[in-house]
């Protein structure tokens, strides 16, 4: 029973430490907003006058969400490349 208590306060110190749910939150807003960049684009082809402006204020919008975006390691993206390979 002791050491069951133990784990659980090291468990819970580790994740305030490493704070999991804070980057979970970023990473969901991260999403979020790629999103809406996606629809912006979609929205932007069904035009029939395409607008070059238009176009250079998306890029600017998918560059600073980049910038401010949480990094992805890159083991990450081997794993997702193994896994549609796979596929």
């Amino acid at each position: 029973m002791g050491i069951m208590s133990i784990a659980a306060a090291v468990l819970s110190a580790l994740q305030s430490f490493n704070s999991y749910s804070d980057k979970a939150e970023k990473h969901r807003a991260a999403g979020a907003k790629y999103n809406a960049v996606g629809r912006e684009l979609e929205l932007w082809l069904s035009d029939v006058e395409e607008n070059v402006r238009t176009l250079d204020a998306i890029r600017q919008k998918i560059d600073s969400l980049a910038q401010e975006s949480p990094h992805i390691p890159e083991a990450v993206h081997r794993e997702i490349a193994r896994s549609q390979n796979a596929q």
